[in-house]
């Protein structure tokens, strides 16, 4: 028989059109004669059939509404196509996941020689409680000069020219301390402090080393006696050494709060003036 409504050719005893849902009772069969052969297990194209979800009809792929009750069998076929494309895109993307999973171990086994580890903090090292500081000791100060004698101001050159016992500890090569000549030549300088200092040795320029000239026509210490707290040093010094600093090492590091140079021979100069350029106490 024909639908009335859109023309469809369906079997008989359908009860709405299964191309536009019209309910087969809504008008009478027209006398169609049968009209087209209508194939339900087939359809127009065939490709298996459809069970309505609202009343379990069996209907072709094709039809577009359930034959039996008239509900739309291709809105019912697009949402299950959907639900079995979203479960298929979730099986893809898990499978994905799980494949980038096993590339990413295969890497690390393959640099490092093992699978990835979980990172492990290192132990704590052990520190002392207490750290200890050294500190250097502070050098000796001996700001108290004194001498047994200082010559006075020189006028040769035609300019003044001290010899001030401070001179032996300036840091100046050119200036000196001489002792007054007319007193003797076995003069005594002395360093001194408040507090005892602890000493190693000291330093000693012999002669007045503004210039050579100077250094060779004055006299020079051959031989001194240094004096400190619970001993004394005897100590020779060269004939010729220009500007040198001799090193002076006691015996034992003392503590003192005097040091004493005490000048007992010298080398002949015709100025006659006994003279020590720079003193350095260590």
């Amino acid at each position: 028989m024909n639908c009335r409504n859109c023309g469809t050719a369906f079997m008989d005893g359908m009860q709405a059109c299964p191309a536009c849902g019209t309910p087969v009772n809504s008008y009478a069969n027209a006398g169609n004669g049968g009209g087209q052969n209508y194939n339900n297990a087939a359809g127009w194209g065939g490709g298996g059939m459809v069970i309505c979800p609202q009343c379990g009809n069996m209907a072709s792929p094709n039809d577009v509404y359930c034959s039996k009750c008239g509900a739309s069998i291709r809105m019912i076929r697009g949402r299950g196509n959907n639900s079995a494309n979203t479960i298929m895109i979730v099986f893809i993307a898990i499978g994905a996941a799980l494949l980038l999973g096993a590339i990413a171990f295969l890497v690390s086994f393959l640099i490092t020689g093992r699978g990835t580890e979980p990172a492990t903090t290192p132990a704590p090292v052990a520190t002392s409680a207490a750290v200890v500081q050294t500190q250097a000791p502070a050098p000796p100060v001996f700001l108290n000069l004194t001498a047994s004698s200082v010559r006075g101001v020189d006028y040769t050159g035609g300019y003044a020219v001290n010899y001030f016992v401070e001179y032996a500890m300036d840091g100046n090569m050119s200036t000196c301390w001489s002792p007054n000549r007319n007193l003797g030549l076995n003069p005594t300088l002395t360093m001194s402090a408040p507090t005892p200092q602890h000493v190693t040795g000291i330093r000693l320029t012999n002669g007045y080393c503004k210039s050579y000239e100077t250094y060779a026509y004055n006299r020079r210490i051959s031989r001194a006696e240094i004096i400190y707290e619970g001993g004394n040093k005897i100590v020779t010094f060269p004939d010729d050494a220009f500007g040198v600093m001799h090193n002076i090492v006691f015996d034992n590091p003392v503590d003192t709060s005097y040091i004493q140079i005490h000048v007992l021979d010298t080398y002949y100069g015709k100025w006659k003036d006994i003279c020590i350029s720079e003193i350095e106490v260590y």
